[in-house]
């Protein structure tokens, strides 16, 4: 990902007029990685959401004190990365 960045912003650099290069950059940059992010990580974000809580669900079914004790490990791991 870094190499995708580096190429970025030397390809931009080249190309863009100096004045206009504070606005155009991060607009360029936007319009590359926006699609990236809402196509790639998005559903990898939703079905890793689905496979959690059908986890937990099934673990709840099964031992309902061992499912709340896993989920209250797991939410501060959840809160600090977002999720």
């Amino acid at each position: 990902m870094k190499v995708l960045g580096l190429w970025r912003n030397s390809a931009f650099s080249v190309s863009l007029i100096a004045v206009t290069k504070n606005f155009l950059k991060p607009m360029l940059t936007l319009l590359i990685a926006l699609p990236i992010a809402l196509v790639v990580i998005g559903p990898i974000g939703y079905y890793a959401g689905e496979m959690l809580s059908s986890a937990m669900v099934f673990v709840y079914d099964k031992a309902g004190c061992l499912a709340i004790a896993v989920m209250s490990a797991l939410i501060v791991v959840a809160i600090t990365v977002s999720v």
